[in-house]
């Protein structure tokens, strides 16, 4: 049986606003320039999909990525009102919303996860990866996401 990493790859934190969000972390950690990315699917590459209750989304949202020592703290503003964030954002207001791990075997362990009664939710590949969230925040307190990078060729 597939097994997920004992390492948290990335905290991802839904935010009203993530300007002012990532103002605040630059006035407690050192970090210079940060990107911010405007994001969004159109779904018509089969290999770059945003699944979210088994239909297609855009998913348009709005992310900075705060690379920590060992983790990496991902800000995501949604913009797409039918999203899992935006639904987050609804429901509990601004907050964590999923821890990361790292796969080698993407699909044994999203097969693993089904066994154990983690429904998946939501679905999303991209140039470079994919990840996937699990239904789990009654059972370990948060969304459970696994993703798999692409090895980057020597």
């Amino acid at each position: 049986m597939s097994k997920i990493q004992k390492k948290i790859s990335k905290i991802v934190l839904v935010v009203d606003d993530i300007y002012k969000a990532l103002d605040n972390f630059k006035i407690m950690f050192d970090f210079k320039d940060v990107d911010i990315v405007s994001a969004a699917n159109d779904n018509k590459d089969p290999n770059v999909q945003t699944i979210y209750h088994g239909e297609k989304i855009s998913g348009e949202v709005k992310i900075a990525n705060l690379v920590m020592d060992n983790l990496i703290i991902e800000l995501i503003q949604p913009i797409d009102k039918h999203s899992p964030w935006a639904t987050f954002k609804e429901e509990s207001g601004e907050g964590i919303f999923s821890i990361v791990f790292d796969t080698d075997d993407f699909h044994k362990t999203k097969e693993m996860l089904g066994k154990c009664e983690f429904n998946l939710f939501h679905f999303g590949s991209y140039i470079g990866g994919k990840y996937a969230y699990f239904n789990t925040k009654d059972k370990i307190g948060t969304t459970l996401c696994i993703q798999e990078l692409q090895k980057q060729s020597e």
